[in-house]
């Protein structure tokens, strides 16, 4: 049930209800005028996309004729909207059928109304269908399956049903039969055949079920078959008896009825993937979709909204491959390929244990992200993404390339507001944006072999960790001189992250404050954390208080002549 299609039974409503879409005039009894819900691209777009894949693969050309959705028990959705199919001479208009209230149909209320409560699939036919005073098949099977669904109700008898309608599709039964050569099977053996179906239909009137016998496939002389040269061979489907009569006409004591079973059971299972293949590709689809990019992306992206995010204080892992041109160099394109995969497979393990969310790879780059599509706050976004990547260096360490060398990698985290959105419509992408990413990517490049390299605002949340010690040391050249020099950015300070470990339990002053407490101080804007550290300015060596949920929040300078501050609780 994709998101898409949620709110369409509710649209459609019970019948004859205000708010309803109400009958349609010329066919009161049996058609809803549903104008502007079944015929909106926003729903048929969709539907069209996945049933078209279904179709295909299916496999099942010529058999497949139509996949259609219900809700509300109401023919909604259509794929084809028209079928055309003249090697078995079929022609199937649906526009008209768009609006049909199976429920309230005089000639399908029956079986709709026993799909309805039923726990598996409801078979309707062989049936000639006609449209207008034409036949549009001669041997067509419906198959129809209640979706049943919280937050949705169909009446019956004074009875509800959580039941958000039908997934419906159309088979061609000749073309079925003749592809699986039972006629042919028997033909060759001399023999005469009468496959029947035997459905329980609910009557209203009495609220009994009544059997009836549909014949679903004979041969030519299937009428000579009686009690004394015939066997029967009974297989239970999911609410109606198929049953099998086969025999010579000079009678017989058949060796045969095990292999029949067979042919009857493989029949029964074609028509019951077809309805499987309908309800599990749209699952298939989701999961692969969520895969790609952030489920909330996607939900904005079915509703036609333009994504664009902003996340005050993300913080973004960049890493390459040291060396790469000329390694791969060495290095056959296959060879190279299966290097980076054992490489990304072991990093995407990493990203999965700590929720952190891989943004993209490009060639030799990896990057990912914490505070942001995780919903993370900017501090444990921060730890993620360090404890990803200080494991990911552990991991590298035992990477060797085909050739035999030792594989290593350069690494760099910055920490700032970040703006991530879709961009493009063919292959679209969740890309990232910002001061931030390009800062991140000079940490990498200015970093060192099996080093990670983090800019200020990533080493004060990093400091401030409530449950981690995290060992950071100032980077210092052979001449003292502290950072490196950034491209755009001039000299900077930046600290090298060389491990972690646990907290031990101290004083609650001497804890960061909450998210809450940190809210407190009108002056701190994220925004400017990347050029002014916490942006929190005091006199030296000085420090103010204000009251929070029962704890002092202090400003206080961490060094001597520095200003820059942190927070205390």
């Amino acid at each position: 049930h994709l998101d898409t299609w949620k709110e369409m039974p509710h649209l459609i409503g019970p019948w004859n209800q205000t708010g309803s879409a109400p009958p349609l005039k010329g066919k009161e009894t049996s058609h809803r005028n549903a104008s502007g819900i079944c015929d909106n691209p926003r729903f048929t777009g969709p539907w069209d996309e996945i049933a078209s894949r279904i179709k295909e693969d299916a496999k099942m050309d010529g058999i497949l004729m139509n996949v259609q959705l219900a809700p509300h028990a109401v023919v909604c959705l259509f794929h084809p909207l028209v079928y055309s199919d003249p090697e078995n001479g079929i022609f199937l208009n649906n526009t008209g059928g768009r609006g049909h209230d199976l429920l309230h149909d005089p000639k399908r209320t029956k079986i709709a109304r026993a799909t309805v409560p039923a726990d598996g699939v409801v078979i309707a036919g062989p049936l000639k269908l006609v449209q207008g005073r034409q036949t549009s098949a001669e041997e067509a099977l419906i198959a129809r399956l209640a979706i049943n669904m919280p937050g949705y109700n169909i009446r019956i008898d004074d009875t509800d049903y959580e039941c958000f309608g039908f997934a419906v599709i159309l088979l061609n039964w000749a073309v079925l039969k003749k592809r699986s050569g039972i006629d042919e099977t028997f033909r060759k053996a001399g023999m005469e055949y009468h496959l029947t179906r035997t459905d329980e239909i609910l009557n209203v009137e009495t609220a009994q079920y009544e059997k009836k016998v549909a014949t679903i496939g004979k041969s030519e002389n299937y009428l000579v078959l009686g009690e004394d040269n015939s066997v029967l061979a009974d297989l239970n489907t999911t609410n109606n008896i198929w049953t099998m009569t086969v025999g010579y006409e000079s009678g017989f004591r058949p060796n045969w009825e095990g292999p029949l079973q067979a042919v009857v059971v493989v029949l029964a299972m074609l028509i019951s993937v077809m309805l499987a293949l309908v309800l599990v590709a749209k699952e298939e689809i989701q999961v692969l979709l969520y895969k790609m990019m952030p489920k909330k992306v996607i939900k904005k992206l079915r509703r036609g909204e333009t994504v664009v995010n902003r996340y005050d204080a993300a913080t973004i892992f960049f890493s390459d491959v040291v060396g790469f041109t000329s390694l791969s160099g060495s290095m056959s394109p296959i060879e190279v390929m299966k290097m980076l995969n054992d490489m990304y497979t072991a990093f995407d393990a990493l990203v999965a244990k700590y929720g952190a969310y891989k943004v993209e790879t490009i060639g030799d780059a990896y990057i990912v992200i914490g505070g942001g599509p995780d919903e993370s706050s900017s501090r444990d976004g921060a730890e993620k993404v360090a404890r990803f990547a200080l494991d990911a260096i552990e991991c590298v360490k035992s990477l060797r390339a085909p050739n035999g060398a030792q594989v290593q990698i350069r690494v760099g985290l910055a920490s700032g507001p970040v703006v991530a959105g879709v961009v493009g419509t063919t292959m679209p992408k969740f890309t990232l944006f910002g001061d931030t990413v390009n800062l991140a990517s000079r940490m990498e490049s200015t970093s060192i072999k099996m080093q990670i390299q983090c800019n200020e605002l990533t080493y004060r949340l990093l400091r401030d960790s409530p449950g981690s010690v995290f060992d950071l040391v100032d980077r210092v050249n052979d001449k003292g001189e502290q950072g490196v020099f950034v491209k755009g950015k001039g000299h900077t300070q930046t600290w090298w992250l060389n491990g972690v470990s646990q907290r031990p339990l101290g004083n609650e002053d001497d804890l960061p404050c909450t998210e809450d407490e940190l809210a407190l101080h009108d002056d701190l804007d994220l925004q400017n954390e990347v050029e002014e550290g916490l942006g929190i300015s005091d006199d030296e060596g000085g420090f103010d208080a204000e009251e929070g949920n029962g704890r002092n929040i202090h400003r206080r300078n961490t060094e001597p002549g520095s200003n820059l501050s942190s927070l205390r609780c």
